[in-house]
């Protein structure tokens, strides 16, 4: 039994490491992607809470704090 040859211009060592880089930038981009979703999810829900609680307070809109900048 013969086995097929492998191409000379990668050897596998590389191939390997080629696979092992596209798995963890996937991983990298991944752990990133999830991590601005949940800091978007928590300023919304921060701010939703605000809104809610403005009527009892009479505290002025959120945006409000932004103006003076």
């Amino acid at each position: 039994m013969r086995l097929a040859r492998r191409p000379a211009s990668h050897p596998p060592d590389q191939r390997q490491d080629s696979a092992v880089t596209y798995v963890a930038l996937c991983v990298v981009s991944a752990i990133a992607v999830k991590e601005l979703f949940s800091t978007i999810v928590r300023r919304s829900a921060s701010h939703a809470v605000l809104d809610a609680l403005r009527p009892l307070c009479g505290a002025p809109r959120h945006t409000a704090v932004l103006q003076g900048q």
